[in-house]
Protein backbone atom coordinates (compact mmCIF):
# COMPACT_ATOMS: atom_id res chain seq x y z
CA UNK A 1 0.00 0.00 0.00
CA UNK A 2 2.55 2.32 0.94
CA UNK A 3 4.06 2.23 -2.85
CA UNK A 4 1.09 2.70 -4.52
CA UNK A 5 0.93 5.75 -2.26
CA UNK A 6 4.32 6.85 -3.10
CA UNK A 7 3.84 6.20 -7.54
CA UNK A 8 0.77 8.68 -6.91
CA UNK A 9 2.85 10.92 -5.10
CA UNK A 10 6.28 11.07 -4.88
CA UNK A 11 7.07 13.03 -2.46
CA UNK A 12 5.79 11.02 0.17
CA UNK A 13 8.83 8.89 -0.47
CA UNK A 14 11.22 9.48 2.31
CA UNK A 15 14.19 7.40 0.84
CA UNK A 16 15.23 3.63 1.32
CA UNK A 17 17.69 2.00 4.37
CA UNK A 18 21.25 2.85 3.84
CA UNK A 19 24.38 0.94 5.08
CA UNK A 20 24.33 4.04 7.47
CA UNK A 21 21.21 3.28 9.17
CA UNK A 22 21.91 -0.22 9.03
CA UNK A 23 24.76 0.48 11.14
CA UNK A 24 23.64 2.58 12.96
CA UNK A 25 20.48 0.49 14.46
CA UNK A 26 22.81 -2.52 14.82
CA UNK A 27 25.10 0.14 17.04
CA UNK A 28 21.98 0.80 18.97
CA UNK A 29 20.87 -2.77 19.53
CA UNK A 30 23.84 -4.00 20.45
CA UNK A 31 24.34 -1.17 23.42
CA UNK A 32 20.54 -2.13 24.51
CA UNK A 33 22.17 -5.68 25.03
CA UNK A 34 24.48 -4.05 27.74
CA UNK A 35 23.46 -4.08 31.49
CA UNK A 36 25.22 -0.60 31.85
CA UNK A 37 23.21 0.93 29.32
CA UNK A 38 19.41 -0.80 29.93
CA UNK A 39 19.48 -0.67 33.82
CA UNK A 40 19.86 3.55 33.31
CA UNK A 41 16.95 3.33 31.50
CA UNK A 42 14.13 4.86 33.38
CA UNK A 43 11.71 5.94 30.82
CA UNK A 44 8.57 4.52 30.54
CA UNK A 45 7.83 3.01 27.21
CA UNK A 46 5.64 0.83 24.84
CA UNK A 47 7.78 -1.97 22.99
CA UNK A 48 5.07 -3.27 20.28
CA UNK A 49 5.86 -6.74 18.55
CA UNK A 50 4.58 -8.18 15.15
CA UNK A 51 2.61 -11.26 15.02
CA UNK A 52 4.54 -11.46 11.75
CA UNK A 53 7.50 -9.94 12.17
CA UNK A 54 10.38 -10.48 9.43
CA UNK A 55 13.51 -8.20 10.21
CA UNK A 56 13.51 -7.60 14.27
CA UNK A 57 14.06 -10.59 16.93
CA UNK A 58 11.48 -10.95 18.85
CA UNK A 59 12.49 -12.89 21.22
CA UNK A 60 15.46 -10.54 21.48
CA UNK A 61 13.15 -7.28 21.82
CA UNK A 62 11.23 -9.35 24.65
CA UNK A 63 14.18 -10.00 26.66
CA UNK A 64 14.94 -6.37 26.79
CA UNK A 65 11.61 -5.68 27.89
CA UNK A 66 11.82 -7.97 30.85
CA UNK A 67 15.10 -5.81 32.07
CA UNK A 68 13.44 -2.82 31.50
CA UNK A 69 11.58 -1.53 34.59
CA UNK A 70 9.03 0.82 33.46
CA UNK A 71 8.69 -1.20 29.46
CA UNK A 72 5.19 -2.46 28.69
CA UNK A 73 5.27 -5.05 25.94
CA UNK A 74 2.31 -5.63 23.38
CA UNK A 75 2.16 -8.17 20.88
CA UNK A 76 -0.24 -7.15 17.97
CA UNK A 77 -1.67 -10.29 16.40
CA UNK A 78 -1.86 -10.87 12.42
CA UNK A 79 0.56 -7.55 12.34
CA UNK A 80 3.87 -6.83 10.45
CA UNK A 81 7.09 -5.23 10.63
CA UNK A 82 5.39 -2.07 9.92
CA UNK A 83 2.75 -1.52 12.70
CA UNK A 84 2.40 2.23 11.94
CA UNK A 85 1.35 1.74 8.84
CA UNK A 86 -0.44 -1.64 8.62
CA UNK A 87 -4.44 -2.65 8.77
CA UNK A 88 -6.82 0.17 10.86
CA UNK A 89 -7.21 -2.88 13.54
CA UNK A 90 -3.18 -2.96 14.29
CA UNK A 91 -2.87 0.40 14.34
CA UNK A 92 -6.07 0.82 16.58
CA UNK A 93 -4.36 -1.57 19.18
CA UNK A 94 -0.93 0.18 19.03
CA UNK A 95 -2.38 3.87 19.15
CA UNK A 96 -4.87 2.64 22.03
CA UNK A 97 -1.89 1.68 24.37
CA UNK A 98 0.70 4.17 23.12
CA UNK A 99 -2.33 7.17 24.25
CA UNK A 100 -2.61 5.01 27.45
CA UNK A 101 0.92 5.09 28.53
CA UNK A 102 1.37 8.79 27.35
CA UNK A 103 -1.97 9.65 29.75
CA UNK A 104 -0.81 7.74 32.93
CA UNK A 105 2.51 8.83 32.36
CA UNK A 106 2.62 12.53 31.05
CA UNK A 107 -0.80 13.63 31.38
CA UNK A 108 -1.95 12.22 35.03
CA UNK A 109 1.41 13.50 36.21
CA UNK A 110 2.23 16.56 34.56
CA UNK A 111 4.59 17.58 37.73
CA UNK A 112 7.09 14.64 35.48
CA UNK A 113 6.98 17.19 32.86
CA UNK A 114 10.38 19.07 32.42
CA UNK A 115 11.36 22.28 30.22
CA UNK A 116 14.18 21.50 28.13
Amino acid sequence: MHNLWCEKDPDLKVGDVTFGWLYHAQKSCDALAKPVIYKNIDTPCLFALAQNEYLVDNNKARKLCQNLEKCALLEIENSCHEILMDCDNVRDVFMDNFFKLVKENILDKPETLKPF
